[in-house]
């Protein structure tokens, strides 16, 4: 079992679940220390090379046919999310964690916390969107400190970015800036 110190506060007694479309695992947070919980995998299905296929003869020559071997994605990434959204949910029942931060893949945005049985209404908050199921143990710790730990100064014009009438807020904190310089 693997383990890791979490310094950030703002992690602290969480669950933490790093997912990718295939396979995810689960850690905790507990006393600052990262531990790993549950690798969950829900692959698709494999077939052989010639199932679906077969052969038919007539006039001396044979004839192959059988069905375009497609992977149905949408299908193996429900049956995904169902396995990690019920052993996610058992975590969360014996754990009971103040809240579940999130790392998952662009495509899969808001899917786990659809999913998830969370009776208590846990915060669920993503951390970082991309796959990060094979990164390193030091490389999420790194993400999990950074976390929450921005500071912004209020004071700052472009603090505003990304509010509403953000451009009207820039001017007068602009305004603000040059009065204090004079």
């Amino acid at each position: 079992m693997e383990k890791n110190n979490i310094k950030n506060q703002n992690v602290q007694n969480s669950v933490v679940v790093v997912s990718a479309k295939e396979h995810g695992k689960v850690f905790t947070i507990k006393n600052s220390e990262l531990t790993i919980v549950e690798y969950i995998a829900e692959h698709p299905p494999g077939y052989s090379d010639d199932e679906g296929f077969f052969v038919r003869s007539g006039d001396g020559m044979q004839m192959g046919s059988g069905y375009a071997k497609e992977v149905d994605d949408e299908r193996n990434i429900e049956r995904y999310i169902k396995a990690i959204s019920a052993e996610l949910s058992a975590v969360i029942k014996e754990q009971k964690p103040e809240q579940v931060l999130v790392f998952e893949p662009e495509h899969l945005k808001g899917m786990i916390a659809e999913h998830l049985i969370n009776p208590t209404h846990i915060n669920v908050a993503v951390v970082r969107y991309g796959n990060f199921v094979e990164s390193g143990f030091d490389q999420l710790v790194e993400m999990l400190e950074a976390y929450k730990t921005e500071s912004v100064d209020p004071s700052d014009p472009d603090s505003v970015a990304g509010e509403e009438n953000a451009e009207e807020k820039r001017k007068i904190l602009e305004v603000g800036e040059m009065r204090d310089a004079t």
